[in-house]
């Protein structure tokens, strides 16, 4: 009878400190992007299209006023590690939250590097715009400036028409 109950204790005595060892902490960063109330709008802007101009441009603007709300938690979690296949895919449970303001101006500072260093053609916002606009505005110079040298062709022919064929030449 004594060795039952011993055996019954050391049983539950394992199956407690199984669950303390199986303890295993995580810390983890939980980032949630929404946005309250706002507006979108969408348009296309051409470039080039002059009857002379060779190289066109045509690019989507997209126009919004959003209010975007971005919250940032640093999360202390535990879970229970088991014996198995699937030893650390149990319930996580929160043991710690608390805001992260750090990370938050990180993100914050990168999405701002970010949209400061887009390149858009017809905006006309950043340097890169402009010279990409100036490269366009040259390709199409140098196109009309050869069209004007060119002259027509007597009898209307272009250099690609293939000439006719001779009734008289043999294959």
């Amino acid at each position: 009878m004594s060795g039952l109950i011993f055996t019954l204790f050391g049983t539950v005595l394992a199956q407690a400190a199984h669950v303390f060892f199986a303890e295993v902490c995580f810390e983890s960063r939980l980032v949630h992007f929404f946005t309250d109330n706002g507006t979108f709008s969408r348009s296309k802007l051409s470039t080039g299209m002059g009857i002379h101009d060779s190289t066109r441009s045509e690019n989507e603007v997209v126009r919004s006023s959003l209010t975007p709300w971005m919250l940032c938690t640093r999360l202390q979690t535990v879970t229970f590690a088991v014996s198995g296949a699937h030893n650390l895919e149990q319930h996580r449970y929160v043991v710690e939250m608390s805001k992260d303001d750090a990370f938050l101006e990180a993100v914050v500072r990168a999405l701002r590097h970010f949209i400061r260093s887009r390149q858009i053609v017809a905006g006309l916002t950043a340097d890169g715009d402009f010279a990409a606009a100036g490269a366009i505005h040259r390709v199409n110079q140098v196109t009309r400036a050869q069209g004007e040298l060119l002259t027509p062709f007597p009898d209307d022919r272009r250099p690609h028409a293939l000439p006719a064929p001779e009734s008289g030449s043999q294959t």
